[in-house]
């Protein structure tokens, strides 16, 4: 009988299994839990000439809440262990359940999924065989849970590579717990010995610290530009700082600090002594933390990861925390188990965390069903969420968390939007990109989205080229439509042999569509580091793909605006309850175009979004978002 094998996930010991298979003629496919499978030189080509198949993730699913419910049934048959109790005692009860219960869901989710997975999935005139990593273990300790799902019971699971990869996964998984411990111990270690000698560092106090974790942070100009929190009246130069972490980290820093700002790296005040005024007892507690996590043999492997991230954060946080006096701290897109140590740490000297949401994540997600739950939003604790619509702060309270407030401000980005027309002008933008064409015709900007050709992507290669291709019809019909294009990813995102998303085969066809654009007489093609807020202020109508948050944004600020799909998946979904927010096919399209370009005024406008948008997309579209984000955080923190 022919077979399917699949892999939970891939270590270098499976190198020769899959080349057994393979030789045998067998269909190999790989769980893709890490998103990281291109970083494995041999099993690129693999994937590269479909020998392989990667199996996509998807951003929700029944996995999610499955995963969600079993972690809160799990967790208290755990919670007992010495090194969770030894969390609590430093963390708090509260935070360092809501932490673990962050990590555990992490460990738990890879059996819901592959469990449901395969359900659908697999093929019964083919014999089915797993190599499990996590999956025995996970369906071992939630077998006397009344809402387990029942085993597969015709699944192979061969008996010599079970217990070999399983045991080669729990030596992995210590080895990395050990490797974080030693490493984040070592670079300590290596920072005092650099610290001696030099002056302690001075005290400082910042009601606001915004911390910058990831480069995609530090890529825009413009009105998306790192300081858009700073409005030299409640957020100012003076009393707010930026965080840099070194994944971050770049020539951009040091130009900030030269224009007067206040750039902070957690680097300079490792190996720091504590101030006499510290609180002694925590430096001792990390000590006892350390000799916890690297002395307990019976720990579950997700519980020792979890402790030796509290000890990375407590080690590189404690001595900031010590000389740095923080009463905000803001951060975005971290929703991680450092991060929930981050904020308890946060809490015990008195910060409040907030994290707020850089886009909306997507109008097929917010439905009411079980299906639309994510892992993500789940056992977060930061002090306040700050998102754009009650709908948001609706949905994400559908899932268990410890976060003491949720606001609805309104679109952050929409007020940058309208401040970028007030000061820098639309014509002097249009003539900027089209010149004198700019004077008689209609400007439309076109914004995509993350792409990924894999079965359950929101949006593939295949769609992304139906896009373009659909806007090079659209301006054949339309002689005096111009196009602003704002790609999200640059080229390497397509065709990188080792980009996690890249496509051998569809890729090069969505830049040759890019290509002819570029050399188009009516298009402005600005690239990925493009700022999106000068283009919405700018054009006439805004299009995203579905859901990319950029006509939200435009919608907040009541420019005309709506997302646009060439096909058919998103019809009925949330925000296709408005009429003529949700296009689907180019037929709809080109008449979507016309009526809002040709025949729609701004009172017919202005009435479509207080009876069709407010409070589906957004409770205000007043362009006050930013403002209402900084009264909250000024609020808080005091003004100096």
């Amino acid at each position: 009988m022919s077979r399917d094998v699949y892999f939970e996930t891939i270590a270098p010991a499976h190198r020769t299994v899959i080349a057994r298979h393979l030789r045998r003629g067998d269909r190999v496919f790989v769980y893709d839990f890490t998103y990281r499978l291109k970083t494995i030189d041999w099993l690129v080509p693999l994937l590269d000439d479909g020998r392989v198949e990667r199996i996509y993730v998807q951003p929700l699913s029944m996995a999610d809440h499955g995963a969600i419910r079993a972690t809160e049934w799990l967790y208290p048959r755990v919670a007992g262990h010495r090194l969770a109790r030894r969390l609590a005692r430093l963390f708090g009860e509260d935070d360092a359940a809501t932490v673990l219960k962050k990590a555990l869901l992490e460990t738990v989710f890879p059996y819901w999924f592959i469990r449901l997975d395969l359900e659908r999935r697999r093929d019964p005139s083919r014999r089915t065989i797993l190599i499990p990593d996590t999956y025995c273990r996970s369906e071992r300790a939630l077998r006397d849970w009344s809402e387990a799902p029942v085993p597969l019971s015709d699944i192979d699971m061969p008996r010599v590579d079970r217990a070999r990869f399983a045991w080669d996964g729990r030596r992995e998984r210590w080895a990395q717990a050990q490797r974080l411990l030693g490493a984040t111990i070592l670079r300590v270690l290596r920072a005092r010995r650099r610290a001696r000698g030099r002056p302690l560092a001075a005290r400082r106090a910042f009601d606001h610290v915004y911390a910058i974790e990831q480069p995609f942070q530090t890529k825009f100009e413009g009105g998306r530009r790192f300081d858009f929190l700073i409005d030299g009246h409640l957020l100012t130069r003076k009393n707010t700082a930026f965080l840099v972490s070194d994944s971050a980290d770049g020539a951009w820093a040091e130009r900030a600090r030269e224009e007067g700002f206040e750039v902070l790296h957690r680097r300079d005040y490792l190996g720091q002594p504590a101030p006499a005024d510290a609180h002694a007892p925590r430096r001792a507690s990390v000590a006892a933390l350390v000799t916890h996590t690297a002395l307990s043999p019976s720990a579950p492997s997700w519980l020792r990861h979890a402790a030796a991230t509290a000890v990375a954060v407590l080690l590189a946080d404690v001595p900031l925390l010590e000389h740095v006096s923080v009463k905000n701290y803001i951060y975005t897109n971290q929703d991680t188990v450092l991060q929930g140590w981050r904020n308890a740490l946060l809490r015990q000297y008195g910060a409040r965390s907030w994290c707020f949401t850089m886009a909306i994540g997507g109008g097929y997600l917010y439905g009411d069903g079980a299906e639309t739950e994510h892992r993500f939003w789940a056992h977060q604790n930061e002090h306040a969420f700050v998102t754009a619509s009650r709908q948001l702060v609706d949905y994400h309270r559908r899932h268990p968390q410890r976060i003491d407030r949720c606001l609805a401000v309104g679109n952050i980005w929409s007020e940058l939007t309208l401040h970028t027309e007030r000061t820098v002008g639309r014509d002097a933008l249009r003539a900027q990109w089209f010149g004198e064409r700019a004077r008689s015709g209609k400007v439309m900007a076109w914004f995509d989205t993350s792409f990924i050709q894999s079965d359950g992507s929101p949006s593939t290669y295949t769609e992304a080229i139906a896009w373009y291709a659909d806007l090079l019809r659209l301006l054949e019909g339309n002689e005096d439509l111009l196009a602003v294009v704002k790609p999200s990813k640059d080229e390497g995102y397509f065709v990188h042999p080792r980009g996690q998303w890249s496509d051998a085969r569809l890729g090069p066809r969505v830049l040759e569509l890019w290509q002819t654009l570029r050399c188009h007489p009516r298009v402005c093609f600005l690239g990925h580091v493009g700022d999106p807020t000068t283009v919405v202020a700018a054009s006439d109508l805004t299009v995203t793909y579905c859901f990319s948050s950029i006509t939200a944004e435009a919608l907040g600020a009541r420019k005309r605006a709506f997302w646009y799909e060439p096909g058919e998946r998103w019809r009925g979904v949330s925000y296709d309850r408005a009429r003529g927010l949700v296009v689907h096919g180019f037929a709809e399209l080109v008449e979507r175009v016309r009526t809002l370009l040709d025949e729609t005024d701004d009172t017919a406008w202005d009435h479509y979004l207080e009876t069709n948008v407010k409070g589906l997309v957004e409770d205000h579209l007043d362009g006050r978002g930013l403002s209402r984000f900084r009264a909250a955080l000024a609020e808080h923190g005091g003004l100096r």
